[in-house]
Parts: C-alpha cells; structure tokens; sequence
C-alpha cells in the first residue's frame, strides 16, 4: 500500500511496535502537506497507528561503504559536516522544479549524459548544470552522486538505532553520532508521549 505512492522511497517491516517504517517526500506545493498525506495513507491502510516524523534537523546523510573491508565501521571522521539550512520551499521557482525533476533521472551510459537529460526537461545543458551547482551551493540539494545498489555489492547487513536525547544535548549528541564513519544518517526527529523518536532507514 505504501510503496504505491510515488514519494514513498524506503519501506521496511521492522521488529518493533510501530512495525512498518516508510519514507515519504510530498511536493513542497502538496495541497494535502506532508502530515495529511501520511495520515491519509494510514487511513488508506487501515493501520492502528500512524506517526508523521519529519527530520527537525540534519546532522549527517550520507553513505561511505568500506568496499575494501579495511576500515573500522567505529572509526571517526576527522570532522562531521555541520547541519546546513536551505532557503524555504516557497523560494523555488517553476524552472527551479523542472530542474530538479530533471536532474532526479537516470543519466544515460554515454559521453555527454547531460545533453540528452536537458533536452528532454527543455534545458540548455548548461543552464540545467547551473541550477544544480546552485543547489548544492545552497544545501537545498545535500549530494549528486551514483547510487549503488548496495545489497547487490554484498552489503546485506544495517541496523537503525532510535534514541531519546534530553533536549539540552541534541548538539552535542547529534555531532558525537555523527562523526562515525559507520553511520550514514543522523537526524532530530519529533518525539511523541509514547513511542519513539526515529532515523532514516
């Protein structure tokens, strides 16, 4: 049910009480917000309970597999990227989301790969190149990279960890998570009366 929807990228069964973990991007132009939607497709589900937990703020995203087997996954970074703020959703442009549409394909196998992705989104190809170096300059995109298909690669194997951090060390917990090479992702996350806070999968 989840997965049908098309900003659903992650969808797990996981052991715990809340046993479905999805993750789920709405169009900052959404008429129904991210919260409705998560709850309309709760609804759609017929599940007992559903719980909207957007990222509050961004202390690390990003993969770093140890392809060679000779790193030690709790081995620190020498420094972990501070968390960066991008400009409101209301400030994209309607060529901005054509951009962002079109840079959200999957580049051909070829010499000039974003030649034909700009063409088919009505871009110069240097004009679409210019709005994502925009983006990245502006953290509203985090990365531009190939993804690897990490279970194919034989990396079979992760785990999520959920913690309640008293408010007064967010910081300074968030930095310390975040500095481990083996953690890929470490988000601030809403916490409810019962229940937890929670990570990307």
């Amino acid at each position: 049910m989840f997965s049908s929807h098309p900003g659903v990228s992650h969808n797990y069964l996981r052991e715990h009480e809340l046993n479905v973990w999805f993750t789920l991007t709405v169009s900052p132009r959404s008429q129904l917000g991210l919260d409705r939607t998560v709850e309309l497709l709760g609804e759609l589900a017929g599940v007992d309970v559903i719980r909207p937990m957007p990222a509050l703020r961004f202390f690390k995203i990003g993969v770093d597999l140890d392809v060679k087997g000779d790193r030690d996954p709790a081995a620190k970074l020498v420094k972990a990227k501070p968390a960066r703020k991008s400009p409101p959703p209301e400030d994209l442009t309607d060529r901005d989301l054509d951009a962002i549409r079109a840079l959200q394909r999957d580049l051909a196998a070829e010499s000039e790969p974003f030649r034909a992705l700009a063409a088919q989104s009505g871009f110069e190809t240097g004009e679409l190149l210019a709005h994502g170096h925009s983006f990245l300059e502006t953290g509203q995109m985090r990365r531009y990279a190939a993804v690897l298909a990490h279970r194919n690669a034989g990396f079979v194997q992760n785990g999520m960890g959920v913690w309640r951090v008293p408010e007064e060390r967010l910081d300074e917990c968030g930095q310390a998570m975040a500095a481990f090479r083996g953690v890929s992702h470490c988000y601030q996350r809403p916490t409810y009366p019962t229940g937890p806070t929670t990570s990307s999968p």
